[in-house]
């Protein structure tokens, strides 16, 4: 496994980081969170999609204590920090709880806490998903509906969802300066949320053009190689003082 790395993402007034608790990929490549999960999630027979709550709570500790020795450092102090939650962690009977008293142990401020949630997640029992979103945000906790566009996601249900924020896939963003296709994609993404109330984030930001077509169709939140690869924190924080 590796564990404590982090993906920067910007946006026009703030920067943040996604946590990132990938694991060993193919050839020991480092594997993001998102396709981490995903590959616990389909390979059932590695026995791990059970341990997902306790992984997931421990990332969340993690994700937690950094906040909390980011808060002494004036430069990283309104650092907003992500976490990708499974749909076997969201949907424990008492999640809300656990992120309550981790939030309360670590004496963190909420707000710069980002829940990153998969569409998968919204399949089953979506009442039960909005309440439990409810409680969170009650805490100052944000969500973000990740890599919005490939998964199941139903406008009906969408609408009703108290997020904070979409992704928009890296797969709509790689072809966008030459795609007509990804483009009225993401120009309709970023309508949409715009209309809910949501802010929007792009993955997968490579080149300037990319961040350029984002910017001038509304878009002001990036994440991609164009601003840093995942790196180790104390890498991150090395950068952050450079610049």
């Amino acid at each position: 496994m590796s564990w404590g790395k982090v993906w920067p993402f910007c946006d026009l007034r703030q920067l943040g980081v996604t946590f990132c608790k990938g694991g060993g990929g193919p050839a020991g490549q480092f594997c993001n969170a998102d396709e981490y999960l995903q590959h616990i999630e389909v390979n059932r027979e590695l026995k791990l999609l059970d341990k997902m709550p306790y992984i997931g709570q421990w990332v969340l500790e993690a994700a937690c204590a950094q906040l909390k020795a980011w808060e002494q450092n004036p430069m990283t102090r309104e650092i907003t920090l992500s976490v990708n939650v499974s749909a076997k962690q969201f949907n424990q009977p008492d999640f809300v709880r656990q992120v309550r008293a981790t939030i309360q142990n670590h004496v963190i401020n909420p707000c710069l806490l980002k829940l990153e949630l998969t569409e998968s997640i919204i399949v089953e029992n979506i009442n039960h998903i909005i309440i439990t979103m409810i409680a969170l945000k009650i805490l100052g906790i944000k969500c973000s509906l990740d890599d919005f566009g490939t998964g199941y996601s139903s406008l009906q249900y969408l609408k009703k969802l108290p997020l904070d924020q979409l992704k928009i896939d890296q797969s709509f963003v790689r072809d966008l300066v030459d795609d007509d296709g990804d483009k009225a994609i993401v120009q309709t993404i970023i309508n949409m949320a715009n209309s809910l109330g949501f802010n929007v984030i792009a993955e997968g930001v490579e080149t300037a053009e990319q961040r350029q077509y984002l910017l001038d169709n509304g878009c002001t939140h990036y994440q991609g190689y164009l601003f840093s690869k995942p790196v180790p924190i104390d890498e991150f924080e090395v950068l952050l003082n450079k610049n």
